[in-house]
C-alpha cells in the first residue's frame, strides 16, 4: 500500500474476483489528486466531481469523498471512498420522459456523466447552450434553484423543454436534467385541455 517515496497511500479495491491494494496514483497533482489536495487545502471534507481514474488496467469515472484527518489542529492524511458513477447512472438507463425525452447528470461545471448518448458523457452543457440558457445554468449551479428554458440546439433540432435541477452535493451542486421535446410537452397539455 505504498510507493516508491514510502508513503503509505493504499488504494483498495476488488479486482477480478479478489481484494486487490496497489499504491494510489497521482495525489500531488492538481486535478488527479484532487481527492487528496482539497481536504488538504481546506481541512473539510470534499465530493469530488467525477473524473476518469485506472482502476485495474481501465479508466473508470469516479467520484470521490475525501475526508481530512487531523491530529490536534494538523493535517496528518486523506481517508476516502471512491464511488463508480456507472453505478448511479445504472438507474436511469432505459428511463424516457413523455415518448422520447430523457435525463442526464452533470457536475458543478455542468459536465455530463450520464447521458443516455455516450458520445456527450465528458460534453459540458456551457458548450452546448446559448448564451442566456448559459447564464441561467451557471445561476443553477451557484445557488440550487431549479431552471427551465427551451432550446433548440440549431435551426434544424427539435425545440426542447430542458428542466435542470440542482442536487446539493456537500458544498457544491450537480444537476439532474430533463429534456423532452416542447411538441410533446404540449400534446399532452393540450390533451388535457380537451
Amino acid at each position: 500500500g505504498h510507493d516508491e517515496t514510502g508513503r503509505f497511500i493504499p488504494y483498495v479495491h476488488r479486482a477480478d474476483g479478489a481484494v486487490t491494494v496497489e499504491a494510489l496514483k497521482g495525489y500531488n497533482e492538481t486535478g488527479l489528486g484532487n481527492y487528496y489536495l482539497l481536504p488538504k487545502m481546506t481541512k473539510q471534507p470534499q465530493i469530488i466531481d467525477p473524473f476518469f481514474y485506472a482502476i485495474n488496467g481501465e479508466d473508470r469515472l469516479v467520484t470521490s469523498i475525501s475526508v481530512p484527518i487531523m491530529r490536534e489542529g494538523v493535517f496528518v492524511g486523506v481517508i476516502g471512498m471512491d464511488l463508480m458513477v456507472s453505478t448511479m447512472a445504472d438507474a436511469l438507463k432505459g428511463v424516457t420522459l413523455y415518448d422520447t425525452g430523457h435525463l442526464l447528470l452533470a457536475d458543478s461545471d455542468g459536465t455530463i456523466f450520464y447521458h443516455p448518448q455516450a458520445q456527450m458523457v465528458g460534453e459540458t452543457l456551457h458548450n452546448i447552450l446559448g448564451d442566456e440558457e448559459d447564464a441561467l445554468l451557471t445561476s443553477a449551479l451557484k445557488t440550487g434553484d431549479q431552471v427551465e428554458f427551451d432550446y433548440a440546439l440549431d435551426v434544424n433540432s427539435t425545440n426542447n423543454r430542458y428542466v435542470l435541477s440542482p442536487v446539493s452535493i456537500g458544498d457544491k451542486h450537480w444537476l439532474v436534467g430533463s429534456i423532452v421535446p416542447v411538441t410533446e410537452v404540449e400534446a399532452e397539455t393540450s390533451s388535457m385541455v380537451m
